[in-house]
């Protein structure tokens, strides 16, 4: 069934389709993405490495923690899934996506790099391949605080 829906969306989207994979350390993620990237092997379906980023650094899983609790005014303990919600440089997040997958697959990944950068509850996606992640994203950054 998950074959069949990634060949329909790659016809329908001619060769702009691309199989997104991530991993924080979630059982979910340790489950589907090798899957994901194996129907995305077989089928010549091109593969890119994303990062969901809620925090700068690890450490500040614990202030989210606490912003989270009196938000939804329920407190949940800080995970190592939390920690890894992160800013992550291409080098760690290819470490990370290997735990899990083929590095092969890991590697054309990175090579297709793809951001999500959560502004005020919107999403605004950027494809580049030009520089390392962290430095696309200063330099976006910059341009933008210049602008406004």
């Amino acid at each position: 069934m998950a074959e069949k829906e990634l060949l329909r969306f790659q016809k329908i989207f001619k060769g702009n389709f691309y199989v997104e994979l991530q991993y924080h350390g979630m059982e979910d993620e340790a489950y589907v993405m090798p899957i994901l990237a194996e129907l995305a092997y077989r089928n010549g379906v091109s593969v890119v490495a994303t990062n969901d980023v809620h925090i700068i650094r690890p450490e500040d899983a614990e202030g989210r923690s606490y912003l989270k609790s009196l938000r939804f005014e329920k407190f949940e303990p800080v995970t190592d899934s939390d920690r890894e919600l992160y800013l992550k440089s291409d080098t760690e997040l290819s470490q990370k996506l290997c735990e899990i997958i083929p590095e092969n697959i890991v590697k054309s990944a990175i090579a297709n790099i793809i951001f999500r950068v959560c502004l005020k509850h919107s999403i605004i996606r950027f494809f580049w391949t030009k520089w390392d992640s962290v430095s696309m994203l200063q330099n976006y950054c910059g341009k933008r605080l210049i602008a406004d």
